[in-house]
């Protein structure tokens, strides 16, 4: 259902492992299609952003990824995708009492 764009609202957990932009941008912003954009449930699309997009994949330094330079720096990622909430793990507990 969310997959395919079938709803107006869902909550979406995200986390990224390897701390790069990159797992964001191909994933979440990048048109859908075969190679990325597989949880773009806004279908947001915009050809110059994703070939800045694609661009990262072959760029190795680090440095210049970072740089404010770099391909994705000027993309405003909360006006693209919109976030409502921040999630947060809670754990419960239950107090014994005798």
């Amino acid at each position: 259902m969310i997959l395919n764009s079938e709803t107006d609202f869902y909550l979406l957990g995200w986390g990224v492992p390897t701390f790069d932009s990159a797992y964001n941008f191909n994933d979440l912003v990048h048109t859908k299609g075969e190679d990325y954009g597989t949880y773009n449930i806004g279908l947001y699309s915009n050809p110059e952003v994703d070939e800045m997009i694609e661009s990262l994949g072959t760029m190795t330094d680090l440095e210049a990824r970072n740089a404010p330079s770099s391909p994705t720096s000027g993309l405003r990622f909360r006006k693209i995708v919109s976030s409502s909430r921040s999630t947060i793990r809670s754990w419960p507990m239950q107090c014994a009492t005798t």
